[in-house]
């Protein structure tokens, strides 16, 4: 008998003990659940207040960054609406459709307050062209950027011989057979000193063994190997030094030997 009333009585003192804690908690805890709940309230209050005034509504949207993208085509990709609140632009949702444009690759848009909104982007850089019955200016990863206009900035060779894709529609990717070759050809000569004194004009990719380079103001060509450009590079502007620009070169110089090779005996120095 002893050992089932300790039993009940200790059962009991857990449970007052439970009710006790239970109520420690509703003391603290319902003060705090009624702030939250009236703060929530006024945070609905404020934020339908600011939707309806006037004062924080869109009414500038600045555009900065562009070259070749018009102002009204990274507002209409963006969503914002002139008039809308301004509390209610997300910027994230609205950078995310700016970089859907196929010529901006990053896109940041801010809000000042009252009724201002910043949209700073980067284009695409073109730095090469296509020609399919026009010229279309790509990127450094082939990416059609559009239709080359003439009074911008120059551009970089033209690559030959890229088989027309199915759609020329903007910000399709061309993945013809050469074609990333010659651009990375392109990448690293354009970063040295000598691409100053050879003005490409072409770099031609129907060889399926070489790269063949045409300047626009040499007579001769260029035979490149479809890789390897650096150890090419070294040998190039070692060869360009010791025979002061190739002088007696009239038809080719071949990049694709470890000797280079000339159509005509080159002096040097």
């Amino acid at each position: 008998m002893s050992r089932s009333r300790k039993k009940k009585v200790s059962r009991k003192a857990v449970r007052r003990r439970r009710l006790r804690m239970l109520w420690g908690i509703m003391k603290i805890g319902g003060p705090l659940l009624a702030v939250v709940f009236v703060g929530y309230l006024l945070y609905l209050d404020v934020s339908n207040y600011l939707n309806r005034a006037e004062r924080y509504r869109v009414n500038r949207i600045e555009v900065s960054g562009t070259n070749r993208t018009s102002e009204s085509e990274i507002v209409a990709y963006s969503g914002i609406v002139f008039g809308s609140p301004t509390f209610s632009v997300d910027r994230e949702l609205a950078a995310a459709g700016v970089t859907g444009h196929h010529r901006i690759s990053e896109a940041l848009v801010a809000v000042t307050l009252p009724d201002r909104v910043s949209i700073k982007v980067v284009e695409r850089e073109p730095v090469a062209l296509v020609v399919f019955n026009k010229p279309y200016e790509i990127d450094a990863t082939g990416l059609l950027l559009g239709q080359y206009e003439k009074g911008l900035s120059p551009e970089g060779p033209i690559i030959s011989g890229v088989k027309r894709p199915e759609s020329l529609k903007d910000g399709v990717k061309l993945r013809d057979d050469g074609l990333s070759e010659a651009l990375e050809l392109w990448r690293i000569l354009s970063a040295e000193p000598i691409a100053k004194e050879l003005t490409v004009s072409e770099i031609d990719i129907s060889d399926s063994n070489s790269l063949i380079m045409l300047f626009a103001n040499k007579r001769y060509e260029m035979r490149w190997p479809r890789e390897g450009f650096t150890a090419c590079m070294h040998r190039l502007k070692a060869a360009w030094e010791k025979t002061g620009g190739f002088p007696g070169v009239r038809n080719y110089i071949d990049l694709r030997f470890i000797e280079l090779r000339f159509d005509d005996t080159v002096p040097t120095k």
